[in-house]
């Protein structure tokens, strides 16, 4: 009973890694290394959950079922550590920018994966994490739960990193990378309780599922270039403050516009435009709140969306930003400076302006100071 249970679980899961590796093709750009480690995690979960199922064919010594109990679960306690260890790796490749970070990480797996596989060699001759008894029943041996403390480590260590770096993530995003350390922990203590139940890899799948997920929506409203939020992640969030904006608590927006964009484009060549775009929503990231809402408007353009009641708040976050921009120019070494142009406002929910009017209001004011901007150059070149 407990193999035909364990196919049809396992036949489960593996049909939904199909549907969610046959989804990813279209949603998942395998040119990042996170995204590369994801599909890697596809695949290896598919074929644990084979090896899982050939490992369950007890009993009828002599026959194909020796065959599939014996390789079964060789191949299962071997690539028991693969699983947790591709999931340390997109971890860090959703956390570090510096690849010799990621690369500790690699010394870290390949240790736990070499101690692992000394332990199964040792394990076919005194069965250190189990054996197989003439009858071809599976036995648990006295070390059973060193391969479960080795994987569980890798967890907890990918797990330590998403807690360490939480603030530099989106709830959402954060919330996702955790049920994989949450929900194959809560399997595996399920299947403790009733023997012969396998369980973990499905807890997994679904971690699996629920990280597409967020993949997806990173992807439908995620400015490719920045990484910031896009103009269509923008328009819905913006509704949804302006419906909830009430005379006690409101908020308020900066529009943004890199000075100069166009002659640094036309100079340096448009991949330095590229990056100078990239280095904007980078400091633009620095000079915010974790919990404000910054998108690319569009072209050089930011919209950043902050928790301000009245104009003396948004003042204070406005010269919190500016300092931020000053000091930044003051340290870097780049020959090209990075420079804002703003209109930013306090929304009053008694004109029941719609986003589009406010928006639009943004883009008057950050127009008047972008002309202020260059009427303070033209002087600046009169006076030299």
């Amino acid at each position: 009973m407990n193999l035909i249970n364990n196919v049809i679980i396992n036949s489960y899961s593996a049909l939904l890694l199909i549907l969610i590796y046959l989804q990813s093709l279209r949603h998942v750009d395998s040119r990042t290394l996170q995204h590369r480690m994801y599909k890697a995690l596809l695949f290896t979960t598919f074929f644990v959950l084979i090896f899982d199922t050939m490992g369950r064919f007890d009993g009828n010594p002599g026959t194909y079922f020796s065959v599939f109990n014996h390789a079964g679960n060789f191949l299962l306690y071997l690539f028991n550590q693969l699983v947790p260890a591709l999931w340390l790796i997109y971890v860090g490749s959703q956390v570090y920018q510096r690849n010799d970070k990621i690369k500790n990480l690699c010394f870290i797996i390949l240790a736990v994966f070499m101690l692992n596989a000394v332990f199964l060699l040792i394990t076919q001759f005194q069965g250190f994490y189990y054996y197989i008894d003439e009858n071809n029943i599976y036995h648990r041996g006295d070390y059973n739960f060193v391969p479960y403390v080795l994987a569980l480590s890798l967890i907890v260590v990918a797990t330590i990193i998403i807690f360490m770096n939480r603030k530099l993530m989106q709830k959402k995003q954060f919330v996702s990378l955790l049920s994989f350390s949450v929900l194959p922990m809560l399997c595996f203590l399920i299947q403790s309780f009733v023997y012969g139940l396998s369980l973990m890899f499905f807890g997994v799948t679904i971690a699996l599922l629920i990280i597409y997920f967020n993949i997806q929506n990173h992807t439908i409203f995620t400015d490719y270039l920045t990484d910031l939020n896009n103009r269509m992640k923008l328009e819905f969030f913006l509704k949804e403050k302006i419906a909830a904006a009430t005379p006690a608590k409101t908020f308020a927006a900066i529009m943004l516009d890199i000075n100069n964009f166009k002659s640094i484009n036309d100079f340096y060549g448009h991949s330095t435009g590229d990056e100078i775009l990239r280095r904007a929503a980078k400091l633009l990231r620095s000079c915010v709140c974790p919990d404000d809402f910054i998108a690319r408007f569009g072209g050089d353009e930011f919209f950043i969306v902050v928790d301000a009641f009245d104009y003396e708040q948004l003042q204070v976050r406005i010269d919190k930003i500016n300092l931020c921009i000053n000091r930044y120019n003051e340290t870097t070494e780049d020959i090209y400076k990075i420079e804002f142009s703003m209109g930013y406002k306090v929304y009053d929910p008694e004109t029941k302006m719609s986003s589009a009017e406010f928006q639009k209001q943004l883009d008057i004011l950050m127009y008047a100071d972008k002309q202020d901007y260059k009427n303070r150059q033209k002087s600046a070149k009169l006076q030299n």
